[in-house]
């Protein structure tokens, strides 16, 4: 059984128009789309997220921790477009087919500590 490496995933969606094809957001700002019936990666966005996003560690307020991942992927309910939310608080919508981005804007606060 072959095994492919996914990396530090946040959160993975099923497309409902065939169900085989995964959407994964990662540390990493990218999106990957993994075919269950092949076993592998078979697309990767990178540069749909392009911010930083800093945390400041609340017992050191000296250093910032840049953290840069995506929070949630979602599938378009016809499989052709996949939506992102990522820590740098924007939002993003591209062709699954193309790979172009044909949406990106701000989101509003992420966490308590906004």
């Amino acid at each position: 059984m072959a095994f492919t490496y996914l990396g530090v995933t946040y959160w993975i969606d099923v497309c409902q128009s065939d169900g085989n094809m995964l959407a994964s957001g990662d540390s990493n700002k990218q999106v990957k789309i993994f075919d269950k019936r092949e076993s592998k990666i078979v697309q990767t966005f990178d540069g749909i997220h392009t911010g930083n996003f800093c945390f400041i560690f609340l017992i050191n307020h000296s250093n910032c921790y840049y953290i840069e991942y995506i929070h949630c992927v979602r599938w378009s309910p016809s499989g052709d477009m996949i939506a992102s939310a990522s820590a740098d608080k924007t939002v993003a919508l591209v062709d699954f087919k193309t790979g172009k981005k044909l949406y990106t804007g701000k989101t509003g606060k992420i966490s308590l500590f906004d």
